[in-house]
């Protein structure tokens, strides 16, 4: 099937589930997953012995009560979704779920995580995602009937295009996408007025300007990790943009300090020049507080991190005064990027409601219900065709929705090393000051840390 033909059929599915919701259970279970305990309720229709259990983290209960409830109005199954610490999130459910007795049926997670453990997830059957979507071609008399999209190119076609970097593995894909996630400038613009800039900035260069122009002031969350947790992200975003080949294509191989061709075949030492940019901020927080704190206290003017900070804004200090922008770029940049991430659901090896499990996960990503749960939860949409819809477009979050369509992922499924390793080589900086001596440790202690895994 070509691309245009799946993504015709994608087009008419998703119409077909604004106008009616039509529940999963339609569909018929795949053959290959293990089938749920059930019994039979007084309507008729049939129901888990036991809810389905859900844990996650960064959702709200309350953001997703409204959508299990109409999941188990339309199937009669019940959902038990358990909030978990972010904190020991990973340690509690990876380190321990073989011994569990009643653990999680579905993870709700980020898709670094879902990367990093997909050893403890199920994946997808093949065939599932396309009976699920209504994409099975129908058998027609004297018509060739059009192949059935696999799992990876429905990902591929319906979803972001990102996600295919991080959830699918040798065309098998073990997770599902649910929300996704990319970088933008979070404004103080009274702070950045009072410097002499009445508009959020474009360019990089035009932070840097101003940096220059108020040396005595801070700026941005560059150039620094202490309490900036998206450190390593911001620097692989800027070598990115400029050029660099972060990783070889197995992800076992650091290629920051390799030499990038430019199209008039110059050589430039790409990754040393935003290694030396991102350093020329030198970002450090007070010791009592994180770079956010710092920000929400109107001393930082321009704060760097992802559209997740929206929400938690609106729930912790709804009445503070800021804008949002899109990420700057490279002035004359021939490839603007911004760098995304996202949230995942996985089934769990352990569960014995698999084909449940899945039934669910496909039916929070059909676009009716995707769109229910961005507006809910106030994330960004995990599929192409909901970016422009009105009904989750906001001023807000209108930058990061705009540049979802030059987001890419650098999933690795080892972020905790590798920032670790940022730490390691800032030290390294700060004592000696020799930009080329930190970037090839840099280089040396990443490939370390990814052939970890």
């Amino acid at each position: 099937m070509s691309a245009s033909g799946l993504a015709y059929l994608l087009l008419n599915n998703n119409q077909a589930t604004d106008n009616q919701s039509t529940p999963v259970a339609a569909n018929p279970a795949p053959t290959s997953a293990t089938s749920a305990t059930t019994k039979t309720l007084n309507n008729g229709t049939t129901a888990n012995a036991s809810p389905l259990i859900i844990w996650g983290i960064f959702d709200r209960s309350d953001s997703l009560t409204p959508l299990f409830d109409q999941w188990s109005i339309e199937t009669g199954i019940k959902v038990s979704y358990i909030e978990q610490e972010p904190s020991i999130f990973e340690p509690a459910v990876f380190n321990e779920l073989a011994e569990l007795d009643n653990g999680p049926d579905l993870l709700i997670l980020p898709d670094r995580l879902a990367k990093r453990h997909r050893q403890q997830l199920v994946a997808i059957p093949e065939n599932s995602l396309a009976q699920a979507y209504g994409l099975v071609p129908t058998k027609r008399l004297f018509r060739k009937v059009a192949p059935t999209p696999t799992n990876a190119q429905i990902l591929d076609e319906y979803f972001l295009p990102f996600f295919n970097q991080t959830l699918a593995k040798q065309s098998e894909v073990y997770a599902l996408p649910l929300a996704a996630d990319n970088l933008g400038l979070f404004v103080n613009l009274d702070r950045l007025t009072k410097l002499g800039q009445s508009q959020p900035p474009l360019y990089w260069d035009e932070i840097q300007s101003l940096a220059q122009k108020h040396p005595d002031q801070k700026i941005i969350n560059l150039g620094g990790t202490a309490g900036v947790p998206q450190a390593t992200d911001l620097l692989y975003l800027l070598m990115a943009q400029n050029g660099t080949e972060l990783f070889s294509q197995d992800l076992r191989t650091a290629l920051f300090n390799q030499a990038t061709v430019k199209a008039n075949g110059e050589l430039v030492d790409s990754g040393l020049e935003a290694l030396g940019f991102w350093l020329s901020f030198n970002y450090q927080p007070p010791a009592d507080r994180s770079a956010w704190q710092e920000w929400l206290s109107g001393e930082l003017p321009i704060y760097v991190d992802y559209s997740y900070r929206i929400e938690e804004l609106k729930q912790q200090n709804p009445k503070f005064r800021y804008t949002t922008a899109s990420l700057p770029q490279i002035r004359d940049s021939a490839r603007p990027l911004n760098l995304g991430q996202g949230m995942a659901m996985g089934i769990t090896r352990q569960s014995q409601n698999k084909a449940t499990a899945l039934r669910l996960a496909t039916w929070l990503t059909t676009r009716a219900n995707a769109a229910r749960y961005a507006r809910s939860t106030e994330r960004l949409p995990s599929q192409s065709s909901l970016v422009l819809d009105p009904t989750i477009r906001q001023p807000i979050n209108q930058p990061f929705l705009n540049d979802l369509g030059i987001t890419i992922s650098l999933n690795t499924g080892r972020e905790a090393e590798l920032s670790k390793v940022t730490e390691q080589a800032l030290e390294l900086w700060r004592a000696t000051g020799n930009l080329t001596q930190t970037l090839d440790q840099l280089t040396t202690l990443a490939t370390a840390a990814l052939r970890q895994l």
